[in-house]
């Protein structure tokens, strides 16, 4: 029996160009499609955790103002701290804090809302009764403010503010020469432009009702 004869002729060098050719235009290809994999998924990434912060911080405000302290009726002088709210600040005593590690008590929370380049943030700060000096106004607290969200198109409070005849009114102040209590509601709007739509979410707290 006659074996076949193998083909000795080597690979030349215009095939060898020509495949390597095609493996970087498929490598091309390839890392291509991974990194529009990766965009896509760091995109959706972000979109889902901004939605979770339209979420979560209205939740994290109604918690502190659900539980008001007796401390945010307490006379103060007028050079000192002030519990009060305007549309642009929110100042109170509440029994519960926004970090896990507090222990229980009376705390100070502000809510300060700061017009940007880029629109309004939402900023926070937080100290514990016994640490806090009543007789000092809080100016700026420097490392103590934590930026809660930013980028709005509007960003603002309003109050609900119990009537002398048993009704209650939708105001943009509260002050406790006003009404020597906290008000009935506070509503916190939160307007996002996404993708040139106008998103207006309204927060009412207990006791708010629908927002007229």
């Amino acid at each position: 029996m006659r074996l076949g004869v193998f083909d000795q002729r080597g690979v030349t060098l215009l095939e060898l160009l020509l495949a390597l050719s095609i493996m970087a235009v498929l490598l091309v290809m390839l890392f291509g499609a991974f990194q529009m994999g990766g965009t896509f998924w760091e995109k959706s990434e972000r979109e889902l955790l901004q939605r979770d912060v339209w979420r979560i911080v209205p939740e994290l405000v109604a918690a502190q103002l659900a539980s008001p302290s007796v401390a945010a009726v307490y006379a103060r002088d007028d050079k000192g701290i002030v519990a009060g709210g305007t549309q642009r600040r929110l100042a109170f005593f509440s029994q519960v804090s926004l970090f896990p590690e507090s222990i229980g008590g009376n705390f100070y929370v502000e809510y300060r809302i700061e017009q940007r380049q880029d629109g309004y943030a939402l900023l926070f700060y937080e100290r514990a009764l016994p640490f806090l000096d009543l007789t000092a106004p809080v100016e700026a607290p420097g490392d103590d403010v934590f930026e809660l969200v930013a980028g709005c198109a509007a960003l603002s409070f309003r109050y609900k503010i119990r009537q002398n005849d048993g009704g209650a009114l939708w105001q943009d102040t509260w002050t406790l020469e006003d009404a020597a209590e906290l008000p009935a509601a506070v509503a916190l709007t939160i307007k996002k432009e996404t993708d040139g739509i106008a998103v207006r979410r309204v927060v009412s707290l207990p006791g708010a009702g629908t927002e007229q």
